[in-house]
């Protein structure tokens, strides 16, 4: 694909009006739905049209209560792909959880009883009904709103969105950098080393950690100045199942806390790109900026993070390297690879590596059904002009 293919593209945006109504307030609302125009323009002015859908106008006879209502909202945008004959189309969900669901697909790995359901957006865009494969037939991004906070969250994405439309629809990203347990660096060094010629911003846990603990192995602090703004910042590290923490581990299984919502917080993480492979990386569901990372780090106007909503799992190759062809590394590998090398925007990218992955077992199919963009689907990756 050519890196600056400027085909236009169509848009579908999806949210709920009255539930972002009364979530958000009158002036919430009047916030937002100034910035869904002002993004509705921007991206006119580039070529791409943009369809927006009220559900509780669309589906007013689907009740908020009936486990029915992702099936409905699925329906819908599939009535709306068919109707434009296009594979260049693309969804944005504005919202999360409590305002356009995501969808619950049963766990079937041992994990069950722990996490009982992958939630995920893929469900909407995967038109082929293939429950052994879950292919999605078009891109997709959500941006979440996560609190009661007067639309605030929402309206700053859509802003920020608009910022990097304006100036060539492209993440103009000029530093890479990365963290990740030391016993996940076979995998690690095969991905960063698609992001950054070097590895000088790499960090290893451990001896990383928030606090110095000679105990611990740690014998470097994190501080906010190791995630720059303007980065690509790449995590695989363990994810907390229900607090905003992700910790390392070494050889010797030490599990420092390597980041934490009081990190992000006063680190620069404007335009940054955030990929996070952690466990429940991306959990947004009953989750405020507070005691979610990924709305913390959108809060801290990132551009956009790429993660899972449960447990992710990797898969080695008996050499200790990982699969290319399973398991959340081969995922976002191929991910990275169309980012990066293809040009392709940040949907298509993860489109087509949900695509690519070869569904082994129930861990593969979490994987790929967990793994979402908060963020704008059709923002697309460009190498600094000083590499």
């Amino acid at each position: 694909m050519n890196r600056f293919d400027n085909t236009p593209t169509r848009l579908h945006l999806i949210t709920h009006r009255e539930r972002l109504g009364k979530k958000h307030g009158t002036g919430g609302w009047e916030k937002i739905s100034t910035w869904i125009d002002n993004y509705v323009d921007t991206l006119a002015s580039i070529g791409i049209d943009t369809e927006v859908t009220y559900l509780d106008e669309t589906l007013s006879n689907v009740a908020a209560a009936q486990e029915d209502e992702p099936k409905a909202i699925k329906a819908h945008i599939h009535r709306l792909y068919d109707r434009f004959q296009s594979d260049r189309q693309s969804l944005l969900i504005l919202g999360g959880h409590d305002i356009v669901p995501l969808y619950p697909l049963l766990d079937k790995t041992d994990d069950w009883p722990l996490d009982k359901f992958a939630l995920s957006d893929s469900f909407y865009v995967d038109f082929l009904e293939d429950e052994a494969q879950h292919t999605p037939q078009a891109s997709i991004g959500r941006f979440p709103d996560g609190g009661a906070d007067q639309g605030r969250l929402l309206a700053g994405q859509l802003r920020r969105a608009c910022e990097l439309h304006a100036r060539g629809g492209i993440l103009r990203l000029s530093h890479t950098a990365g963290l990740s347990t030391v016993k996940w660096k076979s995998a690690t060094d095969h991905l960063y080393g698609r992001l950054s010629k070097t590895a000088d911003r790499l960090l290893y846990s451990p001896p990383v950690g928030l606090k110095v603990s000679f105990l611990q192995g740690v014998k470097k602090k994190i501080v906010p100045r190791d995630l720059p703004a303007d980065s690509i910042l790449f995590f695989n590290v363990h994810g907390h199942r229900s607090n905003p923490e992700w910790f390392g581990q070494g050889t010797l299984g030490l599990q420092p806390k390597v980041v934490d919502a009081q990190l992000l917080r006063r680190a620069q993480l404007e335009n940054c790109l955030l990929l996070c492979q952690a466990c429940h990386g991306a959990a947004i569901h009953g989750r405020t900026t507070t005691d979610s990372l990924a709305l913390c780090s959108l809060k801290k106007k990132a551009a956009a993070f790429v993660g899972c909503t449960v447990t992710s799992y990797s898969f080695s190759t008996p050499n200790g390297a990982p699969s290319t062809e399973s398991g959340i590394d081969a995922l976002f590998n191929r991910l990275v690879d169309n980012l990066v090398r293809c040009g392709m925007t940040l949907g298509e990218s993860l489109r087509d590596a949900k695509s690519y992955i070869r569904l082994a077992s129930n861990y593969d199919e979490k994987n790929v059904f967990g793994t979402i963009i908060l963020g704008d689907p059709l923002l697309r990756y460009a190498r600094p002009a000083s590499e």
